[in-house]
């Protein structure tokens, strides 16, 4: 909520009462040599003669409220930042450059009083003028040298554009809060004025970014580099005409720079229903992790076609696989189309390649808290062979599940986590599939499933090793999750493929007739 403030300054014996400014919970100030500076794009300005290139700190983002400023050229300036009963009160106390200034001159009422002369515009003479006479501007606080939407508190934070300063590089950003979580937005497509080939750009556009950040605009990937240099999740929320919505969160997620032509890389996929308000499959979406970023005039794949050329805009497409699966730089078609080239603005496994997607929006945050394990696969002869590892983490009120197995003929495997932990008599001692809700057995996606029913391992060479993922909105492995605890428990890859319960045979409904144990 704004709050309306008043700035008075008591010089000498006369009162002088700056123009009022409009305030979001706190204030800002970035001060400059003569003639004032400006507040990260809100346009207020400071003419401050004494002061330059320093910023008069902020109570939110001190463990003090007064602040002692050793400005050069104007010794003893304070400025207090209180609170009040109705908000932030603000006390500015100004003195000349022999002047000694007792904390006893602070007040509680927003005012304050110094010793000086003052000149009829309004400004004090051979001292620092703190705020001037211009007209009120509203703008979003701001801590000292904003590095990332991250650094700004979030109890007075407030969802808008800020100026960041990444790594010397100045980028108005939108950062907004849920939660305790803080959020960058780097992409957003949507019904603005923008032309429907907006975002069709060169390679140069693509990294310095364009459009306007509470519009239709792309970062820039030199800036989303900065941000992902380190593992983030990278959440993408797309809609269709009718306000269905799917987000779509890459755990993870690194941007590398230019000289690996910003590949994308990621740990695992979650795909959530947001209308259902649980976590669904999204198969054919996922594998963009590893691609590099191409445009008509940069194609990061010289030896393979230009993906841009066909699908317009800038992309991590995949020139081996048809381009890719999603695209959401596309033209703007709002809906269906009929072309031949699927260059519209699309996510194929929500609404498909030829429907262009209404909105989506992509913005970065750090990974949450996470529990992790590993366990151990074995053969189930007696030899006990060691055929793989699976890792569990905990994460997003999620388990994910990644894996890799050796030694697993072609085809479909069915796994499941089972009720018991006994692996002696080759395995022989398993029981059912873990399945406290008492339901029948089912796909991953189904509503009616056993929480122990994972689906199938898919092995296309079983010379190769085989990577899988599977995720789980039921299972847990911490004690504290209201999910169901799986500590104890054995994760099992049959030897058939699980039919997801939607066979003929009675034992579809108990196992998916996967048969015996790997």
């Amino acid at each position: 909520m704004n709050m309306l403030f008043f700035i008075v300054l008591i010089i000498g014996h006369q009162l002088l009462i700056c123009n009022a400014l409009t305030f979001n919970e706190s204030v800002y100030f970035e001060t400059s040599r003569s003639g004032g500076g400006y507040n990260s794009g809100s346009r207020i300005w400071n003419h401050v003669d004494c002061v330059y290139n320093y910023m008069i700190c902020i109570h939110d983002y001190r463990p003090t409220e007064y602040c002692l400023l050793s400005l050069e050229g104007c010794s003893h300036t304070k400025i207090h930042f209180g609170k009040g009963g109705s908000g932030i009160e603000i006390s500015v106390v100004e003195s000349g450059e022999n002047s000694t200034l007792p904390e006893s001159s602070f007040v509680s009422n927003g005012t304050a009083s110094s010793s000086g002369s003052s000149s009829s515009s309004g400004f004090t003479q051979n001292q620092t003028t703190i705020v001037s006479s211009s007209s009120a501007y509203t703008f979003n606080e701001r801590p000292l040298n904003i590095t990332s939407c991250e650094s700004i508190s979030i109890e007075n934070s407030q969802d808008g554009v800020y100026e960041i300063d990444f790594e010397g590089n100045k980028k108005l950003v939108y950062c907004f809060w849920r939660g305790n979580q803080t959020y960058t937005i780097v992409q957003r497509r949507g019904q603005f004025s923008s032309p429907y080939n907006y975002f069709d750009k060169n390679w140069k556009d693509y990294r310095n970014g364009f459009g306007e950040p509470d519009k239709e605009h792309w970062l820039g990937l030199d800036y989303m580099t900065s941000l992902m240099r380190r593992p983030q999740d990278l959440t993408i929320l797309l809609f269709d005409e009718n306000i269905k919505k799917v987000r779509i969160k890459l755990l993870n997620a690194v941007i590398s720079g230019r000289n690996s032509s910003f590949s994308l890389k990621y740990d695992a996929v979650i795909a959530f229903d947001e209308l259902k308000n649980r976590s669904i499959t999204l198969p054919k979406s996922t594998p963009i992790s590893g691609l590099k970023f191409s445009t008509r005039d940069k194609n990061s794949y010289p030896d393979q076609k230009n993906c841009a050329n066909l699908f317009t805009g800038g992309w991590w497409f995949d020139p081996f696989k048809d381009c890719g699966l999603s695209n959401l730089n596309g033209l703007n078609y709002k809906g269906k189309y009929g072309n031949v080239t699927s260059n519209g603005i699309f996510w194929d496994s929500f609404r498909g390649k030829y429907y262009s997607l209404l909105i989506s929006r992509m913005f970065v945050s750090k990974p949450r808290r996470v529990a992790k394990l590993a366990i151990n696969l074995y053969s189930e002869s007696t030899l006990r062979r060691f055929i793989g590892q699976v890792v569990f983490e905990q994460t997003h009120g999620l388990l994910i599940m990644n894996g890799k197995v050796v030694s697993l003929t072609s085809g479909k495997h069915g796994a499941a986590i089972v009720e018991t932990s006994s692996l002696g008599d080759a395995c022989q001692g398993l029981g059912k599939h873990f399945n406290p809700s008492g339901k029948n057995h089912g796909s991953p996606s189904a509503e009616d499933r056993h929480e122990g029913d994972l689906g199938n391992i898919i092995v296309y060479d079983e010379k190769e090793v085989i990577e899988f993922t599977f995720v789980s909105d039921k299972l847990s492995i911490e004690s504290i999750s209201p999910h169901h605890l799986i500590l104890g428990r054995t994760f099992v890859i049959y030897e058939g493929e699980d039919d997801l319960g939607l066979g003929l045979s009675s034992n579809s409904k108990v196992d998916g007739n996967v048969g015996k144990p790997v």
